[in-house]
């Protein structure tokens, strides 16, 4: 049996695009960052990927839709009450700029 070389696996990556809104949030014994974006139109937060805590694996398929909700709802309310949810908002907003986008003015 020869050891020689063994496939190359590549993890799942988070999308670069998504804000990170919560990192080293524990879940259960494991440490994860969530990922999202920020819909100015609803002033909603949703969080659209988990990825392991001080990485860029993306560990979405882990979880369920209710975690993705309660995900969610703890989000909102915790950025709601404090200031990190304005500079959130901000930093979004700016980033859906068509200027940003390299669309017309």
């Amino acid at each position: 049996m020869s050891l020689t070389h063994a496939p190359l696996h590549i993890q799942p990556q988070i999308d670069s695009s998504l804000m990170l809104l919560w990192p080293g949030y524990l879940k259960g014994n494991l440490y994860i960052d969530l990922y999202g974006s920020y819909c100015p139109l609803s002033k909603y937060f949703s969080v659209e990927q988990v990825g392991l805590s001080t990485t860029t694996f993306d560990i979405t398929d882990r979880f369920t839709a209710n975690d993705f909700q309660s995900f969610e709802a703890l989000i909102n309310e915790r950025l709601d009450a404090v200031d990190l949810a304005a500079d959130l908002r901000a930093e979004a907003i700016s980033m859906q700029r068509p200027e940003w986008l390299g669309v017309g003015a």
